[in-house]
C-alpha cells in the first residue's frame, strides 16, 4: 500500500473477479527509475559556445563500446539476473551484489564485469584491487554503482516534524554524513542548511548526525508522494583505489551519489579511467567538521595514468585533481572528458598550505581536448565554491619541479567565476611553466553581473 499513491494517500477496499497483471520490467520490481541523459540538465538547461562540442563528446561517450582486454579470469555481475550464491564465471551464473563480488578471489589480470542495465547500490566503499579491470558486459545502458543505498520515495519512511511547518523528518542513520540530496536523478537537488529552523525553501535539509534524523523542507507534501526516487548520498568513496594501487582500469560505468568521492586514491600508478559517467558527488562535511567538500575523482601522487572520455557533472568542488602534496604527478593524461555543472572547478590541482617551495613534481601532465562548461550553475550555484574552471593552488607555492604542464585544445565555456585561479609565490617563473595553447574560450555576463 506503500506505492499506491492517491490522492488520499491511500486505497482501502477489496478486489475481487479476474484481473490481469502486467509484469514490471526487473528495474521497476526493484522500485528504480532509470535515468536518461537529459536529467543532467533539468536544473539549470543552459546554452554556451560549446553546445555542438558538448554534444557530440556526450554522445561519444554514453555509446562507448566495451572493449577492455582481459588476459585473466572474467568474473560476472548482475543486479538483473544474478545470485550471491553463484561462482560469477559465467553470464548465467552471475553474482548479483557487490558485496557478493567483494568476496571473489580477483588476481592480477582478471576482470568484474557488470552488466549493462544493472543498478548496485552500496552503503559503504567498493575496494578496488591492483592488476584489476572493472568494466560492463550486456547491452544497454552502463551499469550503475549508487551510494544511495535505496530510493527513499517510499511514504511510509517520512513524517512530519511537529515543531515546524512543511519540513519532513527521515528517521535513519547514515555513514558519516550526508552530502546531497537528488530528486527524480536531477529534476531538483537539496541545499545544506546548518540549523533545522533556518530551512525555509524547498531542498533545504539538515542531518543531525547525533540523532540520526534527516530533516527536508518541502511545501508540496510528503516527499515520496512527490517524486519517484529520491537518492540520499553518504560520505563515502564509492570507489576506493588502494594506497600504493597500479594497473588498474576502470571502463563504462556510472558511479553517482556520494557526498565526498566516486573514485579516490593515493600513491597510484598505471591507472584508467575511461567511458564513465560520474554524478552528484559531494556536499558532506570533513570528518573534523570543518568544511564541506567533494570532488568526482581525486588522486594524490599519480604516475603513467589515463583519465579519458568521462561524462563529469554535477560535482560539489571540482570534477577532477590531482593532490601534489600527496606525491608526484607525472606522466598522467586527462583527455576528451565533459565537464558540466561543477560547483568549483572542472579540473583541479592543489597542494595544502604550507608556504614556499615544494618538492613533489609535476611532470609530462596534459590537459587536452576537455569541454568544461557552466562551472557554478549547477546544483551548487554561484561563487562560493569558486567556480573557475582550471582551480590551481589556493597557497602560495614555489613549483621547481614543474615541467610540459600543458592545457590545449580545450573548450572553456561560461563560468560564474572566471576562467582559471593560480596563487603564485614567485608570479613570473611560475607561471610561464604552464604551456596553454589553442584553447577557446567563451564568456558572458554572469547571473552575478560579473
Amino acid at each position: 500500500a506503500e506505492y499506491i499513491q492517491s490522492a488520499e494517500e491511500k486505497s482501502v477496499g477489496e478486489v475481487s473477479g479476474t484481473h490481469s497483471v502486467t509484469v514490471a520490467t526487473a528495474a521497476e520490481l526493484n522500485n528504480e527509475i532509470i535515468p536518461t541523459w537529459e536529467n543532467a540538465y533539468k536544473i539549470n538547461n543552459m546554452s554556451g559556445g560549446s553546445d555542438s562540442q558538448a554534444t557530440s563528446l556526450r554522445e561519444k561517450i554514453l555509446n562507448a563500446k566495451d572493449s577492455v582486454k582481459i588476459s585473466g579470469t572474467k568474473y560476472y555481475v548482475s543486479s538483473l539476473n544474478g545470485d550471491d550464491e553463484n561462482d560469477g564465471l559465467s553470464p548465467s551464473t552471475a553474482i548479483k551484489t557487490l558485496i557478493g563480488a567483494a568476496k571473489l578471489p580477483l588476481k592480477s589480470g582478471d576482470a568484474l564485469l557488470l552488466e549493462r542495465g544493472s543498478v548496485f547500490r552500496i552503503s559503504g566503499s567498493f575496494n578496488l584491487k591492483s592488476g584489476v579491470t572493472y568494466a560492463a558486459y550486456g547491452t544497454g545502458n552502463k551499469p550503475a554503482v549508487y551510494g544511495s543505498s535505496m530510493n527513499y520515495a517510499i511514504a511510509g519512511l517520512w513524517e512530519p516534524f511537529q515543531n515546524l511547518k512543511n519540513v519532513w523528518v527521515l528517521n535513519m542513520a547514515f555513514s558519516g554524513d550526508v552530502g546531497n540530496i537528488v530528486f527524480n536523478h536531477g529534476e531538483a537537488a537539496s541545499n545544506r542548511i546548518d540549523y533545522i529552523y533556518n530551512m525555509t525553501k524547498n531542498g533545504d535539509f539538515y542531518y543531525d548526525s547525533s540523532a540520526c534524523k534527516l530533516y527536508l523542507f518541502l511545501d508540496k507534501g510528503n516527499p515520496a508522494n512527490v517524486y519517484k526516487d529520491i537518492e540520499i548520498s553518504s560520505r563515502f568513496i564509492l570507489f576506493a583505489l588502494p594506497t600504493g594501487g597500479h594497473d588498474i582500469t576502470i571502463d563504462n560505468i556510472t558511479l553517482k551519489y556520494s557526498g565526498n568521492f566516486a573514485i579516490r586514491g593515493i600513491q597510484l600508478s598505471n591507472i584508467k579511467v575511461t567511458n564513465c559517467e560520474v554524478a552528484w558527488i559531494g556536499g558532506a562535511l570533513l570528518p573534523n567538521g570543518n568544511d564541506t567538500y567533494g570532488n568526482g575523482i581525486e588522486v594524490g601522487g599519480i604516475e603513467n595514468s589515463v583519465f579519458k572520455n568521462n561524462w563529469v557533472y554535477q560535482i560539489y568542488d571540482s570534477g577532477m585533481t590531482f593532490q601534489l602534496s600527496q606525491g608526484d604527478a607525472i606522466n598522467v593524461s586527462y583527455s576528451e572528458n565533459l565537464f558540466e555543472y561543477c560547483g568549483m572547478s572542472g579540473f583541479e590541482w592543489w597542494i595544502t598550505s604550507q608556504i614556499g617551495t615544494v618538492d613533489y613534481a609535476i611532470k609530462d601532465v596534459s590537459f587536452d581536448s576537455n569541454v568544461i562548461r557552466f562551472t557554478g550553475y549547477g546544483w551548487i550555484n554561484g561563487t562560493k565554491r569558486g567556480a573557475r574552471h582550471i582551480q590551481g593552488p589556493f597557497q602560495t607555492q614555489d613549483y621547481p619541479n614543474m615541467s610540459n604542464f600543458v592545457f590545449s585544445n580545450n573548450y572553456f565555456d561560461c563560468a560564474q567565476g572566471g576562467i582559471t585561479f593560480f596563487k603564485w609565490f614567485t608570479p613570473s617563473v611560475n607561471r610561464e611553466k604552464i604551456i596553454w595553447h589553442n584553447n577557446t574560450y567563451y564568456q558572458k555576463k554572469t547571473d552575478l553581473g560579473v
